[in-house]
């Protein structure tokens, strides 16, 4: 089984999540490079407060340019680190090719919070009996509650995820659901 990170990591790019998502169950935000985009700082900005960001970035001068720019928003985050030369692989050095000990020796350092079980509030029951999926238009109310809470547009599986990464709470979940309910034409579900 798979450790699970109550945190929220910061990483540069999908293959760190996915070298990540190999060893632990993990939410992750990527910042695809040093240009951050209001929608992601607003993501970024959430998680932040809760359940809290681990900055992990590569140990090259594009992920210390990342590092410091995030460190000035957010000077309570926990860092994560690497040396180059556990991460390094053709010629390049980066979170993605980190094994697991290393990843788990950078965490530890970084006191992240791991969890030994899953306890997932949400469901698909949930997400359909809210419209969220299966319906017609499952798609624009999930953008809207997704947006709401300002946590990123998501399928089914992947708002399942999110709503316990950011761990978003069942009063949180109604008031987005009310939310978007009070903005549509016939104000039903």
């Amino acid at each position: 089984m798979k450790k699970i990170i109550n945190e929220i990591v910061v990483v540069q790019g999908r293959d760190d999540t996915r070298n990540l998502l190999k060893y632990f169950q993990v939410t992750t935000i990527e910042t695809h490079g040093y240009r951050i985009s209001e929608e992601k700082w607003e993501k970024l900005d959430r998680a932040y407060k809760e359940p809290g960001l681990i900055i992990f970035t590569d140990p090259d001068h594009q992920g210390r340019l990342i590092r410091e720019r995030l460190i000035k928003r957010y000077p309570e985050a926990k860092m994560a680190f690497v040396c180059k030369e556990e991460a390094l692989a053709k010629g390049k050095a980066g979170v993605e090719h980190c094994s697991f000990e290393t990843l788990q020796r950078a965490l530890d350092c970084a006191k992240a919070i791991f969890n030994d079980r899953e306890e997932s509030v949400f469901t698909y029951e949930d997400l359909r009996k809210s419209g969220l999926t299966g319906t017609e238009d499952a798609g624009r109310r999930r953008e809207a509650f997704c947006k709401y809470l300002g946590i990123g547009y998501g399928n089914s599986k992947g708002l399942l995820k999110k709503l316990k990464g950011f761990n978003i709470t069942r009063s949180e979940f109604d008031e987005a659901l009310s939310a978007i309910c009070l903005k549509e034409p016939d104000g039903e579900l």
